[in-house]
């Protein structure tokens, strides 16, 4: 049973008595509702987590909360409305936990997310350099996918580029399957805005997508998968892969 159906009853109960607890069940399901497009609750239950974790005082713990919060507006693609408060729980996890804290490295990660997509190229390749030092060993599905987001719209695909596929494929095998696709996905899109269509196919392949299509052909890469982020980012490679190939129909 999904976190999101068992917290409500769990955060009700006699369990929900200890403070870093509590939030730490709120933010999950907050994720968690969020990564299905249920915003609405998903605030409600990071309200929640932020007033229990203030009780807590664990600086670890206001770092979380304070990202994943952020999370939601990521979701939603409202960037410029959480990147102050992204820079500003990194300044606090950097100030009490220092810069080799893996909450201080994955919310850089989640901030270079922010960057690269209000246009601050210089800034999201700072955060980057810090954020993924330790994704393969800090982080979650959802702040993993937002650095390497990041680090795809920034990679230029020239062999001294700082960012490099073959550690993002490490990074992503460590996390569940799900992320290793979403990666994929998010290359066949870079590749094709760099009009390097040979390779889009190869990456393509990989995971079940080809510009020779009929109507009853399956998705096999996603098929199990119910997340709708996952799904909408392979529909978006698919359609950016059929456009390029002059597939306009």
């Amino acid at each position: 049973m999904p976190i999101a159906s068992l917290s409500p009853g769990w955060l009700a109960g006699s369990g929900a008595d200890d403070p870093f607890n509590v939030a730490t069940v709120a933010s999950a399901a907050g994720i968690s509702l969020s990564s299905v497009h249920r915003f609405v609750e998903a605030r409600q239950v990071m309200r929640t987590a932020q007033a229990a974790i203030a009780q807590s005082r664990s600086a670890y713990g206001i770092g979380w909360v304070s990202m994943l919060t952020a999370m939601i507006s990521i979701f939603e693609g409202d960037f410029a409305a959480v990147h102050n408060d992204i820079l500003a729980a990194l300044a606090r996890s950097r100030a009490t936990l220092g810069d080799n804290a893996g909450i201080t490295r994955t919310i850089a990660l989640v901030g270079a997310k922010c960057a690269v997509e209000m246009g601050q190229d210089e800034e999201a390749r700072s955060l980057l350099a810090q954020g993924l030092h330790w994704a393969h060993t800090h982080g979650i599905v959802d702040t993993a996918a937002a650095g390497f987001d990041a680090a795809l719209k920034l990679w230029s695909g020239r062999p001294d580029d700082p960012v490099a596929l073959a550690p993002l494929r490490e990074i992503a095998a460590g996390y569940p399957p799900r992320l290793a696709l979403m990666l994929s996905c998010l290359i066949v899109q870079r590749l094709v805005h760099l009009g390097r269509l040979g390779e889009v196919l190869t990456e393509a392949a990989q995971i079940g997508l080809g510009i020779t299509l009929s109507a009853e052909r399956r998705l096999p890469a996603i098929e199990g998968i119910d997340n709708p982020r996952v799904r909408e980012l392979y529909a978006a490679a698919e359609i950016e892969l059929l456009i390029a190939a002059g597939q306009l129909r």
